[in-house]
Formats: structure tokens, C-alpha cells, sequence
């Protein structure tokens, strides 16, 4: 049986996806190490408790750099696993790939709610240096504008690998129902 075209770009962008998510969770980690011996922590000690909400919240996510940034390394990883046994038209990867896409939608909306969130109180900080002010529309609008990019791929993503394309091409290659190999009749 030859595997659809769509089939095979669709894994592909998840090896080069996972990949590329893998390896920067690798320089993550490594920059995170940098910047532990270059005192990090102290500066984000010695900032203000009086600051904005919105620089607050950002520095709660900085707390839980280091788990984001492992986690990030196995969602790559698993999209690398996932789209290398796609190709092979394993029913399994399918369910990876469907699964991770699920959780890049839901985080992806999740960042762009976090993101309107933080332009729109944003807009009251200023100092005599610089007013986000003249900024704030313009940071929700490219919130808005980016969250939809990634969005409308993933949805479409999700429709495919849950459409007959993918079904009929697994069935045909007799992996639906396992993960080691074609079945017997």
C-alpha cells in the first residue's frame, strides 16, 4: 500500500517539529546552566515587589522555567517518536499526534488568552522613559493576529489525522489495532 502524500507531510512536520523542539529544550537547559553560574537569581531577587502585576505574573513563569523547559523536551521528543512511526502508518503515532496536537491547540490558546491579558493591563505602566501605552493595541492585535497563524494549522491538523485519509490508510496497512506490527488474518 502506498502511504498518501498528505500522510507523509504531515508526520515530517512532526519530525522536524519534534526536533526542533528537542534540540532547543537542550540549548534551554544549557542556557538556563549559564545563567545560574552568571547570578540570575540574584538579579530576580533584588527586582521590586512593588512592580507592575503584569511583570509579576512573568516572573511567576520564570519560577517554572526549568520544568517548561523539560517538558517542551518531551513533547519534542514524543513528536519526533510519534511522526517517525507515522510515516509507518502506526494507528499509535496517530493517537500521539492527535494527543500532542490537542495540547499545542490548548496551550497555543492559552498563551494567546495570556498574552491579550497582559497587553491590555499593560497599556498603565509607563515611566518617563517609555509608555506602553501608544503600544498596547498593537500588542493585542499581534497576539490575536499570531495566535491565529498557529491555530487554524492545528485545527486543520486535527481534522486530518481524525479524517478517513489517515483511517483508510491505516487500516489498509493493517496497524489499526496493533502496535507491533501488521495483523494476521
Amino acid at each position: 500500500m502506498k502511504r498518501p502524500g498528505s500522510v507523509t507531510t504531515v508526520a515530517w512536520i512532526w519530525i522536524i517539529t519534534g526536533f526542533v523542539l528537542a534540540l532547543s529544550s537542550i540549548i534551554g537547559l544549557l542556557s538556563l546552566q549559564a545563567m545560574g553560574t552568571m547570578g540570575f537569581e540574584e538579579i530576580i531577587s533584588q527586582l521590586p515587589a512593588d512592580m507592575a502585576p503584569e511583570f509579576q505574573v512573568i516572573l511567576g513563569l520564570i519560577n517554572y522555567i526549568l520544568l517548561l523547559t523539560i517538558l517542551q523536551g518531551l513533547f519534542g521528543i514524543a513528536a519526533l517518536i510519534g511522526g517517525i512511526y507515522f510515516l509507518q502508518l502506526r494507528n499509535w503515532a496517530r493517537m500521539i499526534l492527535e494527543i500532542l496536537t490537542w495540547l499545542g491547540l490548548i496551550g497555543n490558546v492559552g498563551f494567546g488568552v495570556l498574552w491579550w491579558f497582559l497587553w491590555s493591563r499593560i497599556s498603565s505602566v509607563s515611566n518617563e522613559l517609555f509608555s506602553f501605552q501608544d503600544y498596547a493595541t498593537a500588542g493585542q492585535v499581534v497576539g490575536i493576529v499570531v495566535m491565529a497563524i498557529v491555530t487554524i494549522p492545528l485545527v486543520k491538523m486535527i481534522i486530518f489525522l481524525r479524517g478517513k485519509t489517515v483511517r483508510n490508510a491505516i487500516l489498509e496497512a493493517g496497524f489499526e489495532n496493533s502496535a507491533a506490527g501488521p495483523t494476521s488474518a
